[in-house]
């Protein structure tokens, strides 16, 4: 909580992408919803311009392919209408709204995070060589079930797409359903 919260996409990179890079030992995958997706995505891109390990296959979940148009920014919003958003996102306990200073410890973080996907410019690059597999809710407000299968642009492997039950935080309530997926992947017989 001390740290200054990172609000770049660049910055975020230049920070996990080594840490990545030298830490990956074996085959692996990475898995990111939301704003993770969209960090996953651009942290392969990195490993691949670094001829860094690779991985062998990338999960997105809740989150619009990035070469789509993006909504409109959360971060500059004022305290009030950012609170009410994340109310209606529901992706926060609601202990969080109740308890004095929790908030106000997390907004400074929450904006970092929402800025970091909302300033970050897609640049096309070749498509990724490995599968990409994406998630989306059924009822998901943030990604549809077409945003989510534009991805299949950035791969020139294998794609697929599944559509689990849930709003844009279905991970939560169906994780089962989003581990049994990616344990099929990632399986050995696979």
């Amino acid at each position: 909580m001390g740290e200054r919260p990172l609000d770049d996409m660049g910055e975020l990179l230049d920070g996990l992408g080594p840490a990545v890079a030298e830490a990956v030992d074996r085959p692996f995958a990475l898995f990111g919803h939301s704003m993770g997706a969209r960090v996953a995505f651009e942290l392969s891109r990195w490993l691949r311009r670094r001829g860094a390990p690779r991985p062998l296959h990338l999960f997105v979940s809740g989150c619009p392919a990035p070469q789509l148009p993006q909504p409109p920014p959360l971060h500059p919003l004022a305290e009030a209408d950012l609170v009410r958003r994340l109310r209606e996102m529901a992706g926060l306990s609601p202990e969080v709204f109740r308890i004095p200073g929790i908030l106000d410890a997390l907004l400074p973080v929450l904006r970092a995070d929402f800025a970091v996907v909302e300033n970050y410019a897609y640049e096309p690059e070749p498509p990724l060589d490995h599968a990409v597999t994406a998630f989306a809710g059924t009822a998901d407000p943030e990604a549809d079930r077409a945003q989510a299968e534009a991805w299949e642009a950035q791969t020139s492997g294998a794609f697929a797409f599944h559509e689990v039950p849930g709003g844009h935080f279905f991970v939560q309530d169906r994780l089962a359903d989003v581990l049994s997926v990616i344990a099929k992947v990632v399986s050995p017989d696979s």
